[in-house]
């Protein structure tokens, strides 16, 4: 959608740490231990807390000035906003937001097309949600650590994989369960004084084909 798309900033996703770099962040900054209380809060008081999540802000590929990346049914891929039709461009919905730098408003990362969704990045983020959510991360001086994400509760678990710049969701029951993860998605309405549980996780490995060619492989369970 327009505004969403005015909104959007390629530098911003770009300036986002890779996993690896993003998890040590995560680690350095203590976790969730220090907000989950404020947060747990903010969920209380805001409805539409179940329909979004904490997300740790990470990226798997670098876009041009002119691209956007984009969810369609199980593949996020790259797009030229030159190559896409008026008619989808109209119906973007984001998907993912991170804290812009200067405003310290949220702004989209991600995008999902709305009219081959099934539901999914189709929700526009909650104005007042957003805002005490980034009252809670600027406070702690974890905006650049976490943004937000659109969940859909009670979904299978998935695995994401990255083949060039584009990620594939596959069913997590194929994967084998001692892979090790990174935690990147915990509901905000599943946050409270115990653990929280994640409904996504990441991990990445490189693989070498028979051709003797290297792969990288992102896995996301969601």
């Amino acid at each position: 959608m327009a505004s969403a798309l005015d909104s959007y900033s390629v530098q911003l996703r770009s300036s986002l740490p890779d996993l690896d770099h993003a998890e040590q962040r995560f680690k350095r900054a203590g976790g969730l231990v220090k907000i989950q209380a404020a947060l747990a809060e903010v969920a209380k008081q805001h409805p539409s807390s179940d329909r979004f999540g904490l997300h740790l802000l990470h990226r798997h590929s670098d876009l041009e000035d002119d691209e956007i990346m984009v969810e369609s049914g199980p593949a996020t891929q790259p797009y030229h906003l030159a190559d896409l039709s008026s008619a989808a461009i109209s119906g973007l919905r984001a998907s993912v937001w991170g804290l812009s730098q200067d405003i310290k408003k949220f702004t989209p990362l991600q995008f999902a097309f709305g009219e081959e969704d099934s539901g999914k990045g189709m929700d526009d983020l909650d104005a007042a949600l957003a805002e005490a959510v980034a009252e809670v991360l600027v406070q702690h001086g974890l905006e650049h650590v976490f943004g937000l994400a659109a969940t859909e509760p009670g979904q299978e678990m998935m695995m994401e994989t990255t083949h060039g710049r584009a990620e594939i969701l596959i069913p997590a029951r194929q994967l084998a369960e001692e892979l090790a993860a990174t935690d990147v998605l915990w509901p905000l309405s599943g946050l409270g004084p115990g653990p929280a549980r994640p409904t996504a996780q990441c991990a990445q490995r490189c693989i070498k084909d028979r051709d003797g060619r290297h792969h990288h492989y992102h896995f996301k369970l969601k």
